[in-house]
Parts: C-alpha cells; structure tokens; sequence
C-alpha cells in the first residue's frame, strides 16, 4: 500500500512513523476533530478551516489558535519549508487562508480550496487585451467582466454576477464574517479581540449592497443572478 511505501521513505529519512486516524462516518470532520481535542487525542497534524468561508460553525483556525492548539509555523516554514515558502511568495494570496494576526499557523492546501473559490475564466483571444495578473479584488474582476462585455458580438452583452457572492464580496471588502445561518444575518469584525456581535442591519452593508445595484443599473451590462439555472 501507498501509506506503507511513505512509511518506509519517513522512517528512513527522518526516523518517523505515520500512524492515520480513521474518522467517523457519522459526524461532521470538525466535529469529530473537536472531540478528539478535548478528549485530549488530537492528531499530530490535521486539517482545519480557515477565516474566509461563508459558515463560522466551520471556520475553526481562529478556535484553534485562540485555545492554543496549533504551533506557530511561520519561522519553519520561511528556513526550513523551501517549497512551501515558494508558493507562500508566489501566490500570497494563498498565505492569508493560515494566517491569524500575521502569523502563520499552517500549510495551505490549495488542492483541496481551489474548487470553492471564485474563478474569472477569458477566452484566450480577449486575454492578452487586459491586465488579469494584478486582478485581487471582487471589484477589479468586475471591471475586467465590464470591459469583456464590450468586444462580446450581438446582442447578448450582460453578465451574470451570482448575488450570493456580491454580498460576500461586501461582507469580506467591510471587514466582517459572517457567524450565523441563515447567512449575514450576524456578524463579527476580522481580528476584533473583543469578539463583538453585530447584526446587519447595524452595519453599512446594506448600504454597499445598495450602492452596488445601482452601479450594475448604471453599467447596464451587468445583471445579477440569484443562482437559479439559465438556459
């Protein structure tokens, strides 16, 4: 088996043995890693959620750092961890999913994370037209969508923006996430150390989610979508 010919290589090379725990069919991953924690039986490694999914129930690094779980990794990872450090300085957008206050508290597994993250796809014929390497914000790739539209022929010039992910984008661009579900309905302040609630209606985002419709009216070429299939 694969495990057994990696345990052969580690115990060879760093004098180590991998023994994997099996998790429980019946419970949810950061359930079952919860139990195993207090029970005082957590793993050497395992996986965690980090601070930008829609869901806080899941989003458990920040538990993990706060209740002092997990190492700090920062200092191996930029003298002992080359390739890590490599794509951490590739592509640091990627850094801040383990960080917490600029801290690095694990090994992005971008593997696992790309398929739930918003993707601008472009025809190779329109891509060299525009400068898609310094895109890092949901509104830089709305600009980009805006000046595609204008070389689309005929009539079908809109684009189909997904609602749910505008008031992500706002939610995330004001500095919150959201605790609660039904979604957005609570939330707290990124790095706030007083972990203060707040409700949506108290906040200004309702007020950017505003703003932004009549910007998409104004555009014209944007249209946004509630996720129901189009044909």
């Amino acid at each position: 088996m694969i495990i057994d010919e990696l345990n052969i290589l580690s115990r060879n090379a760093l004098g180590i043995t991998v023994e994997f725990v099996f998790t429980d069919p019946n419970k949810r991953y950061s359930d079952f890693l919860k139990l195993l924690i207090d029970s005082g039986d957590a793993p050497d490694i395992f996986q965690a959620n980090g601070l930008y999914g829609s869901d806080v129930i899941i989003d458990n690094l920040y538990k993990l750092v706060q209740n002092e779980v997990i190492a700090d990794l920062t200092d191996l990872i930029y003298h002992h961890a080359p390739y890590t450090y490599a794509f951490y300085h590739s592509y640091p957008a990627f850094k801040e999913f383990s960080m917490i206050d600029g801290r690095i508290y694990g090994i992005m597994m971008s593997e696992f994370s790309l398929p739930m993250l918003p993707i601008l796809l472009v025809k190779k014929e329109l891509c060299e037209k525009y400068d898609l390497q310094s895109i890092t914000t949901y509104y830089e790739a709305l600009d980009v969508c805006m000046d595609l539209a204008s070389d689309i022929e005929g009539d079908d010039k809109k684009i189909f923006v997904e609602s749910s992910l505008c008031m992500q984008m706002i939610v995330d661009h004001e500095g919150y996430y959201n605790v609660l579900s039904p979604p957005y309905t609570y939330l707290l302040k990124k790095d706030d150390p007083d972990l203060i609630l707040y409700r949506i209606d108290k906040t200004d985002i309702l007020n950017a989610v505003i703003i932004m419709k009549e910007d998409f009216e104004k555009r014209g070429r944007l249209s946004l979508y509630n996720g129901v299939k189009r044909s």
